[in-house]
């Protein structure tokens, strides 16, 4: 499903009073020409322009290429790009001196334009080469993690898409509903599924559900969490530790433990505040031991003798969602962000003492990963009770 909306873009319209295009004029070109400028780095030979254009939106030099672009903004109609709709490519190439026709679409090409440009790209007698650049194609392209400035304009000219990126981080499951709840006695009701189960005296239907509903959410995101957790492993690896005897190619999360009496160190490399980031992790395995160990180190930091003079609560109230952004990064501040809104409700860890550290004797992780099945045991389950229902 697509992520932006291409109708963001004005479309150009005639006023039927007065003869004028609407306030927004040639908006979509204007967005081309920002795009391919700003975005792709292309230097512009020839503008947008209004009047006759010689069959040219834009002409650029693209990867040491003379690029005509031709510009189609269908969006509000959904109308695909036809051999109709374009019918000029090879007149516009011809006419402007260019080695490249690019097609830049609010929608998608059809079989038929693709088939045709082929037909031109592969006969001798002509000189045609062709790039396409659709909607799915531009929006890959905004939101490359790699690119910053793809994600600055995407949110100037996409705001209300670019909002909606952010809006709804985690998606709840609606698996079940009220239906599926089925009577199997007088005050007995039975869920069939995971986190289903027999209810039995007055319930809350809507409760049964949405409990339901909520535990089957966090259990599709566990493999979520596993994914931040292991990064946050491999970026301070001698903080953490796992069963000895593990198999480090296939472990859990009850393989892995805090490494609680590593000594925390200030490190100019980790580019954040480590004894923070890191408590802050541990904190996810047991939130009181992680306050109490940042509590000590900053005691041991001032100088002060440990006593009832420094409550932990005092600075052990560092370890909040709040403070753990103040003292992020951005890298770090999307990492916490999936942490918390992928953490399972409960978090099983090692709590033996045969345990290795995940810290290369050379520097930095070793080469470890979870277990494929790990925090996807619930879809074994779901498909199961899907069987026994058919």
């Amino acid at each position: 499903m697509a992520i932006l909306n291409f109708r963001e873009i004005e479309r150009p319209t005639k006023n039927p009073k007065k003869g004028l295009e609407s306030k927004d004029l040639d908006a979509f070109e204007k967005f081309a020409e920002e795009f391919f400028c700003q975005i792709m780095r292309a230097e512009l030979i020839t503008r947008m322009r209004r009047g006759p254009d010689n069959l040219l939106d834009l002409k650029i030099k693209l990867n040491n290429k003379i690029a005509l672009v031709s510009c189609k903004h269908l969006a509000h109609t959904d109308t695909a790009i036809s051999p109709e709709i374009e019918c000029n490519a090879l007149e516009a190439i011809s006419a402007n001196s260019c080695d490249l026709f690019i097609g830049f679409y609010s929608t998608a090409p059809s079989s038929g334009l693709i088939s045709q440009f082929e037909g031109y790209k592969q006969n001798p007698k002509l000189s045609f080469d062709y790039e396409i650049y659709k909607n799915t194609d531009i929006e890959s392209i905004l939101l490359s993690l790699d690119n910053a400035l793809g994600w600055v304009f995407t949110a100037r000219y996409f705001p209300e898409s670019y909002a909606n990126l952010f809006r709804r981080f985690v998606v709840p499951i609606e698996h079940y509903k009220i239906s599926d709840l089925q009577k199997t006695g007088k005050d007995s009701w039975q869920l069939t599924g995971p986190f289903g189960g027999i209810h039995g005296g007055k319930i809350d239907k809507n409760k049964v559900i949405r409990d339901a509903n909520d535990s089957l959410t966090n259990a599709a995101h566990a493999s979520f969490f596993n994914e931040a957790i292991r990064e946050a492993i491999n970026r301070f690896p001698r903080y953490f530790s796992y069963e000895s005897n593990a198999d480090t190619t296939a472990l859990k999360l009850k393989d892995i433990t805090p490494e609680w009496d590593q000594e925390l160190l200030y490190d100019r490399e980790a580019d954040c505040n480590l004894p923070i980031i890191v408590c802050s992790i541990w904190s996810f395995w047991d939130q009181s031991k992680a306050a109490d160990i940042y509590n000590n180190f900053q005691i041991k930091q001032s100088g002060a003798t440990p006593s009832n003079n420094h409550p932990s609560y005092i600075v052990s109230g560092l370890l909040t969602i709040g403070s753990t952004a103040k003292f992020s990064n951005g890298y770090f501040r999307e990492l916490f962000s999936r942490l918390v809104a992928f953490c399972p409700l409960s978090l099983d860890r090692y709590y033996g003492e045969d345990k290795r550290t995940f810290e290369h004797p050379r520097g930095g992780a070793i080469e470890w990963n979870f277990e494929r099945s790990e925090g996807l045991e619930f879809i074994s389950s779901a498909l199961l009770s899907r069987r026994h229902q058919h």
